[in-house]
């Protein structure tokens, strides 16, 4: 065997494997094509799934991260616009509690809320003409909650157990009223300390009582009908045209008269124009009502008390934040924020 014969039998050795049938090359000669299974093909084959699988897990990795960086971005953002809409509403806040400010100073008003709008809205209003919840101690004030919660289409004896509930709730004694929760039904819940047997020092507590509750429940705004931080009867003057009709039995045009004439030409109340009361007498007679209304109406209504609350509302890209405070002599009594 000369070399170049030797060459092609280790070539054909090495690619068609020692047991190939095919004998060496000779001179002259060509080489047959191997047999061999393609090995490469195979695993390139085989890996195929696996480069799939990987391609696919690594994408949704990349989505999954996207989404998670689009979530925190937007989460920062409301963050930073609720922190906004929170420094103005203090900046509103500001202004409304001075007393030199009235409802119907500029001041009040900056901005307007529309889309991607910034500024504030600042209300003044009067605490005196709301209820106060532990009036409901005074028998005399039964009725009081009894029409209110009429008005409210609230069934009769679900009227009484609420109402001997917020008595419950309230009074300084422990012992318990006909039909209200007891001790024993706020243990039943988990509801471990109720009631307290003490006079509210919030209304948001109202929504805790027994039986109360639910009627609550059923009432958008139920809060603003109510205080905690004025004493004695309502103020005319400042009560809201649903007390005025359902406590007093005002009709639409009575409720119209007395509030234009107090609110007075600018037609704003708590400003320097405003129509002067000194009676529940001259209320009525401004409202054209007769006489014989007056000790009905008297029994729920004054002309006392005026404690200022102002409620500041900063909205900055479509974010609100509300803050409430009840200021007496310059001083907030009361502060809320949402």
């Amino acid at each position: 065997m000369n070399m170049r014969n030797f060459r092609f039998y280790i070539l054909d050795f090495t690619f068609a494997g020692a047991d190939s049938k095919y004998p060496p090359a000779t001179d002259g000669a060509a080489a047959p094509q191997s047999k061999i299974p393609n090995l490469k093909s195979k695993i390139s084959a085989s890996a195929l799934p696996l480069v799939l699988w990987g391609i696919a897990f690594v994408a949704a990795l990349v989505v999954m991260a996207a989404l998670w960086v689009g979530q925190l971005l937007e989460e920062e953002t409301y963050a930073g616009r609720r922190f906004h809409a929170q420094q103005l509403a203090l900046r509103g806040l500001a202004f409304g509690m001075h007393n030199d400010i009235t409802p119907a100073d500029p001041l009040l008003r900056e901005g307007t809320e529309a889309e991607d709008g910034e500024g504030y809205e600042v209300r003044i209003l009067n605490e005196s003409g709301r209820i106060n919840p532990n009036s409901v101690v005074n028998p005399e004030n039964r009725d009081l909650f009894l029409k209110l919660f009429e008005s409210w289409d609230v069934p009769l004896d679900k009227s009484q157990a609420a109402i001997d509930s917020l008595i419950d709730w309230v009074s300084e004694t422990e012992f318990s009223t006909l039909t209200g929760a007891k001790r024993a039904d706020y243990q039943a819940l988990g509801l471990e300390g109720m009631p307290p047997n003490a006079p509210m020092t919030n209304v948001n507590e109202m929504a805790y009582v027994l039986y109360l509750r639910d009627i609550l429940a059923e009432r958008e705004n139920w809060q603003e009908n109510f205080t905690v931080w004025t004493t004695g009867k309502i103020n005319i003057k400042h009560a809201s045209a649903e007390l005025l009709s359902t406590l007093g039995e005002f009709s639409d045009i009575e409720i119209e008269r007395l509030q234009d004439y107090i609110a007075g030409e600018d037609g704003i109340i708590g400003t320097q124009d405003d129509g002067q009361l000194s009676s529940i007498e001259d209320a009525l007679a401004v409202a054209g009502i007769s006489d014989q209304r007056t000790e009905q109406i008297a029994k729920f209504f004054d002309v006392q008390g005026d404690l200022r609350r102002v409620e500041s509302t900063g909205f900055s890209n479509g974010v609100r934040y509300k803050i409430s405070v009840v200021v007496s002599n310059g001083q907030p009594i009361f502060w809320e924020e949402k």
